[in-house]
């Protein structure tokens, strides 16, 4: 058995999996996929199609002036170098599309503050921030 990545053919995203035949897999794309065999024991999380070939996802390389913030509604954690069309999954799990670079999380309550981006062609990526209590 062979493991293929479906793919959407117009972003490279790798849509799902399948672990199984050639001719069994050649009859899984919808319209706007393709398939194209992975490299032996991949489940695909760390791979985009480019050009019809499995490439390697790599970092984003992100910027975050600070891990821990006061919880004061003022203080704030910005996360910069973020590319263009990254969306971003807030902690309360809002999704936005980033199309400024920035992102900034200020808040009055404390906290544990989980922030993942994800972007073709990017390593999924998570930012956890630390709000604590004003003294």
């Amino acid at each position: 058995m062979n493991t293929y990545a479906i793919y959407d053919v117009s972003t490279g995203l790798i849509k799902r999996v399948y672990l199984g035949s050639e001719s069994e897999a050649l009859i899984q794309p919808k319209s706007g996929e393709d398939l194209v065999q992975l490299p032996q024991d991949s489940d695909g999380s760390d791979f985009y199609i480019l050009a019809g070939e499995p490439t390697p996802r790599q970092p984003f390389g992100l910027q975050i002036n600070k891990l821990k913030i006061v919880a004061d509604a003022e203080d704030s954690a910005i996360i910069s170098g973020i590319p263009e069309g990254t969306t971003v999954i807030w902690h309360d799990g809002l999704e936005e599309v980033v199309t400024d670079g920035v992102v900034e999380l200020a808040t009055d309550l404390s906290g544990r503050y989980k922030l993942r981006f994800k972007a073709v062609p990017y390593l999924y990526e998570e930012v956890i921030i630390e709000a604590h209590p004003a003294t």
